[in-house]
């Protein structure tokens, strides 16, 4: 979905892709790790929703339309999402999915990945996955 800013810190970067992935913290972010919480929930049938996020941190994956649809970034910068009627009241970035990690558990790399059906067959669930 669009959203506002990604908050947290860029922790991957491909500008030609138009792919990035960025960790935030969940007791700084709260409330979008509220709304990753429930998403996840809503995607995955045997996911239980926990609003206890403040535990975990969060890597989201975030695209420009021209990852979404394929297409290299021509001026290794990322679009700024501003055709096809979609918003620009964003950053030109689109959530494609996250992975969560309960803080200071070096034994647990990841509690829940999640993938938005829209960005399906594109690499996401790898990159989180290596990431992890």
């Amino acid at each position: 979905g669009v959203v506002g800013a990604v908050p947290g810190a860029t922790v991957y970067a491909d500008a030609r892709r138009g792919v990035q992935v960025r960790m935030l913290d969940g007791a700084v972010h709260t409330g979008f790790a509220r709304n990753l919480a429930v998403l996840g929930a809503q995607l995955i049938a045997d996911k239980d929703l926990t609003t206890d996020v403040d535990v975990a941190e969060f890597f989201v994956a975030v695209g420009t339309e021209d990852f979404i649809r394929g297409r290299q970034c021509e001026s290794g910068t990322s679009g700024g999402g501003g055709g096809g009627g979609v918003s620009t009241a964003h950053d030109g970035h689109y959530v494609l999915g996250y992975f969560a990690r309960i803080k200071h558990q070096p034994g647990i790399a990841l509690t829940t990945i999640c993938t938005l059906p829209a960005a399906r067959g594109l690499g996401v669930g790898s990159l989180l996955l290596g990431l992890a």
